[in-house]
């Protein structure tokens, strides 16, 4: 039986805290936590935490992944490895020291304890997980075809990370937190429901799908702004489309970044997510193609425009529209001067450099 494309498989890493407290006169222990400290575990901010690791597995595992190792690791810095290898240091369990479990002394936390200002501290503790597309689609659908349309593709995974963003602002607008980030990204896929019959509305046309889902995906995250329950939140009442307004919405770039690069939502999940939607979408292989592993010869296989400076990478059927705009683009002098250079560079090349190009009489002031 063939295996799923390994283009599907992202590979992230789940992380989570483990946190002790010093009891006074005695060690570090879960027991010495106060009511207000962060659980035994906890996600790295310490916005949600857990009474055990397994509780923290499943929280951290999400719909659609499997952990790839038995349980989670220590995880050592840098900054430990070297003073356990150069004084002898017992910090093989990869523990950081601090004041409290407050944002700003975490982040000045040290790998060796001072017991007169450290009485909290904690380990990073990781654990690589995949994306296992079988849990959404049957294993016919997910073999079908290496690639999908990078255009379709590379909208709807925008669109995935703009909503969970969008609806993060609307909740929190001073910083991502995984409190609200990790309950309503399940929610967002139980939105979008991968595998199921209901969300394919046209099964002749693909695209009319997709911009189904697009219309569904932004009456979602435009819901939770208009809710009456968030009319206190910055962005209450903003609407969807106007989320790169800066004036409306003060640090949505800005949060898509974070969601982006954090472990809560990372392009790679979102890119083969968008990936398993299209092939559940496109019964009749109009953004993908009927054949199995069918490599890099595929007319969605993903190449890089082989313009020097560029750095899309786009489906093959794409490139030649994609060449005819692009900005790196060798062309020739529209004047007929007979240079050749980069399309980015025609305003200066007619205003400064062809040989052609119009320039005032050096006479004019005299009346030519």
């Amino acid at each position: 039986m063939s295996s799923p494309s390994l283009l599907l498989l992202p590979e992230i890493q789940a992380e989570i805290h483990e946190n002790e407290r010093a009891w006074i006169g005695g060690g570090f222990s879960k027991k010495g936590l106060l009511p207000n400290d962060r659980g035994r575990f906890s996600t790295p901010d310490g916005t949600q935490s857990w009474k055990t690791i397994e509780e923290a597995s499943e929280a951290m595992l999400g719909k659609g992944w499997t952990y790839m190792e038995d349980t989670f690791r220590p995880a050592l810095s840098a900054e430990q490895e070297y003073f356990t290898i150069s004084d002898g240091d017992n910090n093989e369990e990869g523990w950081h020291y601090a004041r409290d479990f407050t944002i700003g002394a975490i982040q000045n936390s040290k790998p060796k304890r001072s017991k007169a200002l450290h009485w909290v501290r904690y380990r990073r503790l990781i654990r690589m997980k995949k994306l296992d597309p079988l849990q959404f689609l049957s294993q016919e659908v997910c073999t079908k075809c290496d690639h999908c349309d990078s255009e379709t593709k590379g909208a709807l995974s925008m669109k995935l990370l703009e909503v969970l963003a969008f609806i993060t602002l609307v909740h929190n607008g001073s910083h991502l937190s995984a409190a609200v980030a990790l309950p309503w990204k399940t929610k967002l896929l139980e939105l979008i429901d991968i595998g199921s019959e209901t969300s394919k509305i046209y099964e002749e046309n693909a695209a009319a799908n997709i911009t189904s889902l697009h219309r569904k995906l932004e009456a979602f995250a435009e819901a939770e702004s208009t809710n009456p329950r968030n009319v206190f939140s910055k962005i209450s009442n903003v609407k969807f489309k106007l989320r790169y307004n800066e004036s409306l919405t003060p640090g949505f770039a800005d949060r898509c970044r974070d969601v982006s690069c954090s472990n809560i939502f990372p392009k790679a999940e979102c890119d083969a997510l968008a990936g398993l939607i299209i092939r559940h979408l496109d019964p009749k292989f109009q953004l993908h193609c009927n054949k199995e592993h069918c490599g890099e010869l595929c007319m969605f296989a993903i190449v890089p425009c082989t313009n020097e400076g560029c750095d899309v990478q786009i489906s093959r059927k794409h490139l030649v529209k994609h060449r005819q705009t692009c900005p790196y683009e060798i062309i020739d002098c529209p004047l007929g001067c007979g240079d050749k250079y980069a399309r980015n560079m025609t305003d200066k090349h007619k205003a400064d450099i062809c040989a052609l190009r119009e320039i005032p009489c050096p006479f004019a002031n005299i009346g030519c």
